[in-house]
């Protein structure tokens, strides 16, 4: 159970690294300077019998080499301050046209940290290098090795720094940022819904199964939350771990993405007879929480932080129709791939079958309320947006789906068209968008079309 504890915690940890600018150039900082004293090692040991060949590669004396390493650092530390300076202005200006929720995409970005702590890390290495290089009365001490590598180095970072600039020239564009955030969706579903779907719908639990006992509320204890925050994951094995060994049945009442407050009421454990207040405090640890959603076990954060990007184009201050297009096609690709995935169940059982653990589970109509109402509510009065949702639905329809999911398509798809085709005033307009619909209702069973 503990290594199941520190598991998940790893996990909420490497993103919370992930996400910084301080790791990944710490890091490579570290290693130069263990890298700069390995190689002086090297060439206090091994200068006249493996590398007499370096003093005669290069002519210097120890004030050259003095000069080229003070040049090599004072360079390396600017442009390591230009980099920032630039990184700082792209999140600025990716933070108010796309939303301040996708920064922690952008901070993700392993090239931007990369070449940060390369001249970070050329730096340190030419200063500590620099400390090594001496005039005796016996002539120059030059650590010529060293001083090679710290060349090397410099030469490295030229090209780090051409390798930024186009980096941040094309991760800028809108349609590569659409499609970094839709891919990260694509494999956020595939990482939370693992299972292959049964269209026929013999793999979801029937609604009868997931009642709870009649007098479950009544014999139950209420579990109160640890603290303040969102709640970024929760170790249900953890949990059922717990339930089975004390002879428990736990309800989830919240789940991953939901905002938690102190005190208030996380989870029902029954019979409260057997709920001493050791074991509430163990289901309580199992509730991890942090200052902002995130990704771990989140899914509808996933489809917000696309949505947002779309929501955001739509709005009168950017007005940018073509993002939203963009948006709505990687929506289709990521919902597409969410109908061949099984949904978790919510019931857990224990080794001997006895239900332990009933969580709040993920729907598929509550993941499409998150992708279609935002987007349905501002499209209203934008006819290219409103016919490209329903474009999308009408391609999703046409594939084999759990009957969930395509009531929860087609209940969206109504909406859409009708919010939206009182706002059309051109007759031309309101016939394009009855061509999506009609494209939509054709993929229906002739019973479910009549209604309309």
């Amino acid at each position: 159970m503990v290594q199941l504890h520190m598991k998940l915690h790893l996990v909420q940890l490497w993103e919370t690294l992930r996400s910084s600018y301080w790791f990944v150039p710490a890091l490579m900082s570290v290693t130069a300077a263990v890298l700069a004293i390995l190689l002086f090692l090297v060439d206090q040991e091994a200068r006249e019998r493996y590398l007499p060949f370096l003093s005669d590669l290069y002519v210097m004396d120890a004030p050259g080499a003095q000069a080229i390493l003070s040049t090599l650092a004072s360079s390396a530390i600017t442009v390591a301050g230009v980099v920032f300076s630039i990184a700082m202005l792209v999140l600025s200006n990716a933070s108010s046209q796309f939303g301040p929720r996708l920064l922690p995409n952008f901070m993700r970005q392993g090239g931007t940290q990369i070449v940060f702590g390369g001249f970070i890390a050329t730096f340190i290495y030419a200063i500590l290098v620099l400390t090594r290089v001496r005039s005796t009365d016996d002539g120059a001490d030059i650590p010529h090795l060293s001083v090679s590598v710290a060349l090397i180095l410099g030469v490295l970072s030229f090209g780090l720094l051409i390798y930024f600039i186009h980096r941040v020239a094309t991760f800028i564009q809108a349609p590569n940022i659409v499609e970094n955030v839709g891919t990260r969706l694509i494999e956020t579903f595939g990482s939370l819904f693992p299972e292959a779907a049964d269209p026929s719908g013999r793999d979801r639990p029937k609604e009868g199964e997931l009642q709870l006992p009649a007098d479950f509320a009544e014999r139950a204890l209420g579990i109160p939350a640890p603290g303040n925050g969102y709640l970024d994951a929760i170790e249900l094995e953890r949990v059922r771990n717990i339930a089975e060994r004390n002879q428990l049945l736990v309800h989830l009442l919240k789940r991953p993405g939901q905002f938690i407050i102190e005190g208030h009421v996380l989870a029902l454990a029954s019979p409260r007879e057997a709920v001493t207040e050791k074991i509430a405090a163990e289901i309580g640890k199992c509730f991890l929480l942090g200052p902002q959603r995130t990704l771990i076990q989140d899914a509808e954060f996933a489809v917000d932080q696309l949505v947002e990007v779309a929501v955001r184009a739509l709005s009168p201050g950017i007005n940018d129709p073509f993002t939203a297009v963009n948006c709505i096609d990687w929506l289709g690709a990521a919902l597409s791939f969410l109908a061949t995935r099984t949904l978790t169940s919510p019931l857990c059982r224990g080794t001997d079958g006895r239900i332990c653990v009933v969580t709040a589970p993920y729907t598929y109509e509550g993941i499409l309320d998150a992708a279609f109402n935002q987007l349905r509510q501002n499209a209203r009065n934008n006819e290219a947006v409103a016919i490209r949702l329903l474009d999308m639905i009408a391609v999703l329809t046409e594939a084999e789906l759990p009957e969930p999911y395509r009531d929860a398509l087609i209940r969206h798809a109504r909406l859409i068209y009708r919010n939206t085709l009182g706002n059309l005033p051109d007759a031309s307009d309101r016939a394009d968008l009855e061509e999506r619909y009609g494209k939509v209702l054709h993929t229906l069973p002739e019973t479910d079309s009549r209604k309309d």
